[in-house]
């Protein structure tokens, strides 16, 4: 296709639309088409790095410069904006040199690049921009649901433990070299629910202590009681939860595994709460509403380049750093770190006792 200027007044000279003739005739729809969906897609191309997109993109750009400040649609619109004037002033002064595909990214292929993975991956025949509709749709009765420019600033502040499930695994076993460490990965996920990360490890190791004595598990949910039952008896655990089966799944190494606890569900605005005995309380998710999100987490993933596990943990991780009241006390993120202090504070103990 030849690049041609279009013929305009001077002071129009700088607007996005000179870049490229024939203009498309979808350009309107293109910017109709924009919403707050479209951040969706800011950290996968972040994450993608310039690589992928290097046949997209100006020399001196790259996709984090882009991506990165995006966090609110006023701020993407006068990023777009400013950037295809740049485009236009390249070309005003030297055309011959910029009007190249592989040097100038044109109205168009921008569009084209931020709506990559809504027009382009589908999933069941469905664009993947549909599933955070869909979200919308099933919840519409509830409070608003999902907010994809929330989901991006959670994945960005998620960063520190984008490894987190395969780090606490490494760190865990370093910790425990006397323990079956595949049985207590097991019992901290089972003795997971309800609990927080401090405690969780503290009903963990009392768990190991009792399955080498009587198994009597005292102290436990009814609920977990009935899995550390299974797995005194050597059985597989069965949970209707599957939060708890994904996460002990994502603790012992499966890379596709999505735990969606009350964070993830937080994170996505489906929480949904009740009043018991004039004390507030969160239900569990409903099937409907874990399916929707690990179908989300898993094709984002997927176009990051990221393991499901991952970018399940960095959601986790940036909802958490947002909401520290919500923590309860619990501001570390880290089994490892709780492990460890659990240790200290035991052989303190025996110390003290044996003198």
């Amino acid at each position: 296709m030849l690049f041609v200027m279009r013929k305009v007044k001077k002071d129009t000279q700088t607007s996005p639309k000179v870049i490229k003739l024939p203009l498309p005739e979808n350009y309107r729809s293109y910017e109709k088409k924009y919403s707050a969906l479209n951040f969706f897609l800011m950290p996968i191309l972040a994450f993608r790095g310039r690589k992928r997109y290097k046949k997209y993109l100006h020399k001196k750009l790259t996709s984090i410069d882009l991506m990165e400040p995006f966090f609110s649609v006023e701020d993407f619109k006068k990023q777009y904006e400013e950037f295809l004037n740049h485009e236009a002033r390249l070309i005003k002064k030297d055309p011959f040199k910029h009007l190249n595909r592989h040097n100038c990214l044109t109205a168009e292929e921008l569009n084209a690049m931020i709506l990559a993975g809504i027009d382009y991956f589908e999933k069941r025949n469905i664009p993947i921009a549909r599933i955070a509709d869909e979200l919308f749709d099933k919840f519409r009765n509830e409070k608003e649901t999902i907010s994809s420019a929330q989901i991006t600033r959670y994945i960005f502040n998620g960063i520190p433990d984008i490894n987190w499930y395969k780090e606490e695994n490494e760190k865990i076993k370093q910790l425990l070299p006397n323990y079956d460490c595949e049985l207590f990965l097991d019992l901290l996920a089972v003795t997971s629910p309800r609990s927080k990360i401090n405690s969780n490890v503290v009903m963990a190791f009392k768990a190991y202590r009792e399955l080498g004595n009587g198994a009597n598990f005292k102290g436990f949910l009814k609920s977990v009681k009935k899995k550390l039952g299974q797995i005194h008896r050597g059985e597989e655990v069965a949970s209707k939860s599957e939060k708890t089966l994904n996460f002990m799944a994502a603790l012992k190494g499966k890379k596709n595994a999505v735990p969606v606890d009350v964070w993830l569900v937080r994170a996505f605005d489906c929480e949904r709460r009740y009043i018991f005995e004039g004390k507030e309380n969160v239900f569990s998710p409903t099937p409907k509403i874990t399916k929707a999100i690990t179908d989300y987490i898993r094709y984002a993933s997927r176009m990051a380049g990221l393991e499901p596990r991952q970018m399940s943990s960095l959601i986790w991780r940036g909802i958490r750093n947002e909401h520290p009241r919500l923590n309860r006390g619990s501001m570390n993120t880290r089994y490892s770190f709780y492990i460890a202090h659990y240790l200290d504070r035991t052989r303190s103990l025996f110390d003290e006792i044996e003198t």
